[in-house]
């Protein structure tokens, strides 16, 4: 869905954290910019300020705030984006997650989340574990402030069913 310019690869995690593909590129070429969002159906999320192609393109969105905070709410009014599917992507790899029953996965955690959690997800590609830890409350009630009354829910509402 979107492609992100390195600078705002904060912006790429919490996309991410919505449900979001949000891939980030590492070239800065215009060009190359438009022609993977066409080739890949991408809309391009960007802070390049001098660059006349990006200008006048539909598929482009300059995003115009140094703080990933205004940039995830710039993106969500500017698609008024309500479908969220949170926590159903890796931060960091951008791949969908898939659960794992504990049992496959014991021998990872460490000792207090053995003790405590039951279910988690895993990425295919990095193979990054995800489970309701100590993080999970702090990021809902982040993107509540962030995005409050979003389609008329709490954030915590679009959560995925493997974290209730």
């Amino acid at each position: 869905m979107f492609l992100l310019t390195t600078d705002l690869s904060r912006l790429a995690r919490w996309l991410r954290l919505l449900g979001f593909d949000a891939a980030i590129t590492l070239t800065n070429d215009a060009s190359k910019l438009l022609r993977i969002c066409k080739l890949q159906n991408r809309i391009l999320l960007t802070r390049i300020k001098k660059q006349d192609k990006l200008q006048s393109d539909k598929r482009v969105l300059r995003i115009s705030s140094e703080h990933y905070g205004e940039q995830l709410q710039q993106v969500v009014h500017e698609f008024e984006l309500e479908d969220f599917n949170i926590f159903s992507r890796c931060l960091y790899c951008n791949r969908s997650v898939y659960p794992i029953a504990r049992e496959k996965i014991i021998h990872m955690l460490p000792e207090k989340v053995r003790n405590r959690e039951t279910q988690f997800t895993r990425c295919p590609k990095c193979g990054r574990l995800y489970w309701k830890g100590t993080h999970f409350e702090r990021m809902l009630q982040t993107l509540d402030s962030l995005l409050d009354g979003i389609a008329g829910k709490k954030i915590s509402e679009f959560v995925l069913t493997e974290f209730r």
